[in-house]
């Protein structure tokens, strides 16, 4: 039994090391994908913060002038290299703005310019932003557990009927209330908004690049940062890049201690299988006196050591499938809901454990056996004697 726990240690951290890699790495790149658009463009020094809202779903604002948008618009060859461009505001509600609702990450945009999100909402919920209308994210209506659909809310000190709740995506925009920028600035002007939130009219936070057909982002990235140095700038698929590094170095830990694991239990398995050969040679040499054949001899023993791997594997795969439900979503380099994995992912990854678990105790097994099954029937008697 103690030889089939240490096979299922080795399983259990593949299975839990394996689950949090793709539910981690999927997550980020859904939230990427949803992005929409090939550059991102932010305040300089704000990069930290839109991934930290974007990808994992921290609350965070940062601000820039809005005529910084239109600079870029107006720039020489800017119609030859951009398809779209628009831009988010984002904002967080103070607490308590209404019937003990808590505070909120807020993203306003413009539906009628937006590609990032508008299509998204509209197949979501079957309708198109109104006036005065707010989509809210299922994580922001869990929390908000006195609202419903038709009810009003304040928000920004102004009424906002909740038009529509949004499915769980496992991304940052389960944790988000979505308005009209529109909405959000004429609040702004009715002096409506609370003083300590210091946004204005003129400003956004982030904008949004779609390229024409055969532009570079990166060349478009160094173009920008290069005419104003009060912004940075980078393609999409960087946006994750800083998260995906640090789970890689997570992965190259459990890499290590699962290598080392597995090792530790090989060598067990392969102390015990030579326990056992030591015990039952001289009954093994008799076998093959009265004429049992040495791989007779091979298959009785290596049939011992795939049952140890089959108990092995199914105790690994029980805990390991424990701690990846109950552990991978409190993974601290990401927040929020984690997306689930495909059925046929997740049986791959219990199809290689299962093998995995027979692969490392037939490896354990395999000198002791092969040992015996090649001694002489006297010398096995002589020496289990």
């Amino acid at each position: 039994m103690t030889i089939a726990v240490s096979v299922g240690m080795v399983i259990s951290l593949f299975i839990f090391t394996t689950i949090v890699d793709l539910r981690v790495t999927g997550t980020i790149e859904k939230n990427v994908n949803r992005l929409g658009g090939d550059v991102m463009i932010v305040p300089a020094g704000a990069l930290t913060a839109a991934r930290q809202f974007l990808i994992e779903s921290k609350r965070s604002t940062f601000y820039m002038d809005r005529a910084i948008l239109e600079k870029i618009i107006s720039l020489e060859y800017m119609d030859k290299m951009i398809d779209k461009i628009t831009s988010h505001l984002y904002l967080a509600t103070l607490s308590g703005i209404c019937c003990g609702v808590s505070e909120a990450q807020i993203v306003a945009f413009n539906p009628k310019e937006d590609f990032v999100v508008s299509a998204w909402l509209k197949k979501a919920t079957g309708k198109e932003l109104k006036k005065d209308e707010a989509f809210v994210g299922s994580v922001a209506d869990a929390e908000w557990q006195l609202l419903e659909i038709g009810d009003v809310a304040t928000i920004l000190g102004k009424g906002f009927k909740i038009a529509g709740v949004l499915e769980a995506t496992g991304t940052s925009f389960d944790n988000t209330v979505f308005l009209r920028e529109e909405d959000v600035i004429d609040a702004i002007e009715r002096g409506t908004v609370s003083k300590n939130m210091r946004i204005s009219p003129d400003r956004i936070s982030v904008i949004f690049v779609k390229l024409k057909e055969g532009q570079d982002p990166e060349s478009f990235v160094s173009l920008i940062e290069e005419k104003f140095p009060e912004v940075d700038a980078v393609p999409r698929g960087e946006v994750g890049r800083g998260l995906k590094n640090t789970l890689a170095g997570l992965n190259k830990v459990f890499s290590t201690i699962i290598f080392f694991t597995t090792f530790l239990s090989v060598m067990m398995v392969n102390a015990f299988f030579s326990a056992i050969v030591n015990e039952r040679m001289r009954e093994a040499g008799i076998i093959m006196a009265l004429g049992a054949k040495k791989v007779h001899i091979f298959g009785i023993f290596i049939s011992e050591a795939i049952m140890i791997g089959i108990a092995g594997s199914v105790i690994g795969i029980a805990i390991g499938n424990i701690m990846g439900y109950f552990f991978s979503g409190g993974v601290s380099i990401v927040h929020g809901s984690l997306i689930k994995l495909a059925l046929p992912a997740y049986f791959k990854i219990i199809s290689i454990s299962f093998i995995g678990g027979l692969v490392v105790c037939a490896t354990g097994a395999l000198f002791p056996i092969i040992r015996i099954s090649k001694m002489e029937p006297l010398d096995a008697i002589q020496k289990g004697g």
